[in-house]
């Protein structure tokens, strides 16, 4: 699954600064960071979901753009054709992320293959699911400035 995201993610990123982005820019955006070891300004498309002013995503522990917004949370987004600054930091509480991560899987259900997580009749994560990939990702809230 890694060797297709770096395939296809230079034609996301691509599609998400286009005038084209509405395509698939209501819940996939760019986040922009930068790197803790080379200092380099690093970026990469990622589903979200938006509550208020706070945007929520997630990555498997393989993807590691999370480990750089643990040392440095100053980020970029590109939402929807526009850029904004944030503030990031990765959840730690257990809890809060099955919280977070069950609402986000309630929003856009098409997350839970990434994750192993099944979908019950109406669409819905499959709770214990949920928990056991909780364990296994890295769960992002990204304060809006």
């Amino acid at each position: 699954m890694k060797k297709l995201f770096n395939l296809i993610n230079p034609i996301i990123k691509l599609l998400l600064r286009s005038p084209l982005h509405s395509l698939i820019s209501k819940n996939t955006m760019i986040i922009e960071y930068v790197g803790h070891k080379s200092g380099r300004v690093l970026s990469t498309p990622v589903s979200y979901v938006k509550k208020g002013n706070t945007i929520f995503s997630f990555a498997d522990t393989t993807h590691l753009w999370w480990k750089n917004l643990k040392v440095n949370g100053g980020v970029k987004l590109t939402i929807e054709g526009e850029v904004h600054k944030g503030k990031a930091q990765i959840i730690e509480n257990q809890d809060e992320i099955i919280e977070s991560y069950n609402h986000f899987l309630n929003i856009l259900p098409r997350s839970a293959k990434f994750s192993n997580v099944q979908l019950d009749d109406n669409n819905y994560p499959v709770m214990d699911d949920v928990i056991v990939a909780s364990k296994k990702i890295k769960f992002a809230k990204i304060d809006l400035s």
